[in-house]
């Protein structure tokens, strides 16, 4: 329920119209937000609010702009780019408060990076880039020098990252491998389960399995050798067994996100 009488005492102390929508009512929504020119949309959680303000932008030939810096809601909107072409809306997300920290995190990251990847990896970044014309060419000297492209979070996911990976928690090296090792794509894969008793013991026989543990009761996380067993085919069996124990499945990955690595880690 919309509690009007806040915004309202807000609104004549700032001596603004005002106006109480519920994003639920996509009719009334739609038919309001076209009398307007651009939304400022400053009401969270955005993973719960945007996308309904979203739509009615997109109804109404409205100019859509958040304050968010939640990511699920940068990859919502980035995702009607086309949409919005078509409709000849602008639709921006972090336009404002809550991606501030991180664009100032990343900020000082870059002034720093010099120091870092001279001090674990020995190399310039000058270096890397100099003589090199073009953009295809300095992504692949990135590539080939095996050095890490810190990039903040908002950027495009074309943005290539090297091989080598470098893990700081405040000043000082945690660890630093191949992004394959950190995240563990050549030699882990995670099972969402849904339901059923996972036979532990039987996924151990597995040709190449090292070990199948549960990380929790609907996180099964299996480590391979991938010199014994081909991902796809350790995978493969895994699943096949599962099912003929009549456990239920809600998804596969390999290895974990960068991100979970980095919480465990720090």
């Amino acid at each position: 329920m919309i509690d009007a009488t806040k915004l309202a005492a807000l609104a004549t102390q700032y001596d603004l119209d005002w106006l109480a929508l519920d994003l639920d009512y996509a009719e009334r929504l739609n038919k309001t937000i076209e009398r307007f020119t651009l939304v400022f949309h400053a009401a969270g959680p955005f993973v719960h609010t945007s996308e309904p303000m979203v739509r009615a932008c997109l109804a109404g030939k409205t100019h859509y702009l958040d304050i968010t810096g939640e990511l699920p809601v940068f990859e919502s909107v980035f995702a009607r780019d086309a949409e919005a072409r078509a409709r000849g809306v602008v639709l921006m997300s972090g336009a404002g408060y809550d991606i501030v920290p991180s664009d100032c995190l990343a900020r000082y990251v870059a002034e720093n990076s010099q120091k870092i990847l001279n001090e674990v990896y020995g190399t310039r970044l000058d270096e890397l880039f100099r003589n090199k014309a073009t953009p295809e060419a300095t992504a692949q000297t990135i590539q080939d020098e095996a050095t890490a492209l810190l990039a903040a979070a908002n950027l495009g996911r074309d943005v290539i990252v090297g091989d080598a990976t470098a893990l700081l928690d405040k000043g000082n090296l945690v660890t630093a491998a191949s992004m394959a090792d950190m995240t563990g794509t050549q030699g882990e894969f995670r099972v969402l389960l849904a339901s059923g008793d996972v036979p532990l013991e039987a996924l151990r026989s597995l040709k190449g399995c090292k070990e199948a543990t549960l990380e929790s009761p609907t996180m099964l996380v299996v480590h391979f050798d991938a010199a014994m067993s081909a991902p796809e085919d350790i995978i493969t069996e895994t699943v096949a067994l599962l099912a003929q124990r009549g456990v239920k499945l809600l998804g596969v990955t390999r290895g974990q996100r960068l991100e979970e690595r980095v919480l465990k880690l720090t």
